[in-house]
């Protein structure tokens, strides 16, 4: 692969070097642009008993590699179709796992974008990389709408280091496709109740009575959804909530019963000033994590609870999603601006905002969340470990984000609801780091000085989101402040 910026209107010479091993030369033109290939030369190495076992990557970073089946993938928003693959990761030159399987397109706003997001069904179990996961089912993210790169990284980061009962590990990757470079990926664990990921106690169509039915259960915040989706539910106050574990397709009707009405009362206790069947360690971590980030989706979308057998308690996670928090999103823009906590200000879904003020109000809840942000940030939460982070973070992908952004000229066009348009990767990541430093002392002043009354307080901010049948088909602005 060429890595470098070809100049216009004139002859550009490179060297690449490759492995000895290569079996045939492709030349693969740039997408939307126009060059011509006048000639190529192949030097061979004259010591005929060197052994060369290296595999070529663009960049120091590892490489996934993905050949579909008749070089076909699903288009536009098929989320359905799965085409036959054959997938080789490369790392340090060396092949780091080898495997068969399917690709998909996953996503809701990312696949409007050019840069698809997919999710990959490997034949066996695999161990990726160094992520302590052996599964089946990955996802790959391609952070279209984060020009750093790094929020969900950093948001990830931070639900390891809160130590929330599973956090999604990722890994930084260049991706092609089909003999196409597709750009700088992430590699993720995908939310699912497993042995190795989320571990619940395991559901089927027997679990219909007590205690059998009473878990496991993950539940999925669904905002943007169809109405019409099966999987959809809302509480008797309105929040609109989908079955993530047990799917669906495979729950009894007394499954759905049964965990419906128990967030029910559960919602209608929190109502009530009673919040003894809230695990208050994984909402206070759960929360301080979202809130920090200022996630336009902290209260609408992609945000996760669980219940497991013979506990009559929530617990909240895993995290999901960052790429519009951090001071990247309009519908937040400033948040180190905003006088309250930031989910007050965030997307809606349904009575969400007030449900989670109505908890904050309880001072048990309230004072947890105190003492959690005390604790944290006395000891494994500090400015100098999330700056020390970040620097090595965007030190590792400085060759690939050049690559990803010569594939991907969008540094200077708004992408999606983007708030600030800053033109380079060093003036993203150089905001995300100053965000980050101011955001430690701005929301610790307002952990600090919150009180039971003053989380009731209405806002001027939010932007309530239209529920219909094309979800994103447009925005009420409720003054966003």
């Amino acid at each position: 692969m060429i890595t470098e910026e070809l100049e216009p209107n004139k002859i550009n010479f490179f060297e690449i070097s490759c492995s000895k091993s290569f079996k045939y030369i492709r030349y693969v033109g740039p997408e939307g642009k126009n060059y011509t290939l006048l000639e190529f030369e192949i030097y061979g190495n004259s010591n005929n008993n060197e052994q060369d076992e290296n595999y070529y990557q663009p960049t120091n970073i590892p490489l996934l590699i993905v050949n579909s089946e008749n070089s076909e993938l699903p288009i536009g928003r098929d989320k359905e179709t799965k085409i036959n693959c054959n997938y080789i990761m490369i790392n340090k030159g060396k092949v780091n796992a080898k495997q068969t399987g399917t690709i998909k397109l996953r996503g809701n706003s990312s696949l409007n974008s050019e840069k698809k997001p997919y999710s990959i069904n490997l034949e066996k179990k695999t161990e990726i990389l160094d992520i302590p996961t052996k599964a089946k089912k990955w996802v790959l993210v391609p952070n279209m709408y984060d020009k750093s790169l790094l929020r969900n990284v950093l948001g990830y980061q931070m639900s390891f280091i809160f130590g929330l009962k599973f956090t999604p590990s990722c890994r930084f990757i260049d991706l092609i496709i089909n003999g196409n470079y597709r750009g700088n990926y992430l590699i993720c664990d995908k939310i699912e109740v497993s042995d190795e990921r989320l571990s619940l106690s395991k559901m089927d169509e027997t679990c219909n009575q007590e205690p059998e039915i009473s878990g496991g259960y993950l539940i999925e915040g669904q905002g943007s959804r169809k109405k019409n989706d099966p999987s959809i539910f809302r509480t008797e106050k309105g929040i609109s909530l989908s079955y993530n574990y047990p799917d669906v397709e495979d729950m009894t009707e007394e499954q759905k019963t049964y965990i419906k009405n128990k967030i029910d009362e559960i919602e209608a206790q929190i109502y009530e000033g009673n919040a003894e069947n809230i695990d208050l360690e994984s909402f206070a971590r759960y929360f301080l994590i979202e809130d920090f980030s200022g996630n336009q989706d902290e209260i609408f979308n992609s945000f996760y609870f669980f219940k497991e057998r013979g506990d009559d308690k929530l617990y909240f996670g895993p995290v999901w999603d960052f790429d519009l928090a951090f001071d990247n999103a309009m519908v937040l823009y400033p948040t180190n601006e905003k006088k309250n906590f930031s989910y007050k200000y965030a997307l809606s879904n349904g009575s969400a905002e007030k449900l989670v003020s109505q908890l904050l109000s309880i001072e048990t809840v309230l004072q947890k969340v105190k003492d959690t942000w005390i604790e944290m940030t006395n000891t494994v939460f500090t400015k100098d470990i999330i700056r020390d982070y970040l620097d090595e973070q965007i030190a590792y992908i400085s060759e690939s984000q050049k690559l990803n952004y010569m594939k991907w000229d969008v540094l200077n066009s708004k992408q999606f609801m983007e708030a600030v348009i800053r033109g380079s990767f060093e003036a993203e990541v150089n905001y995300l780091k100053e965000f980050v430093e101011n955001r430690f002392d701005i929301f610790g002043e307002i952990v600090s000085s919150s009180t039971t009354e003053s989380v009731l307080e209405q806002t001027k901010g939010g932007w309530g989101f239209p529920w219909g049948d094309n979800p994103w088909g447009g925005w009420g602005n409720k003054g966003n402040n």
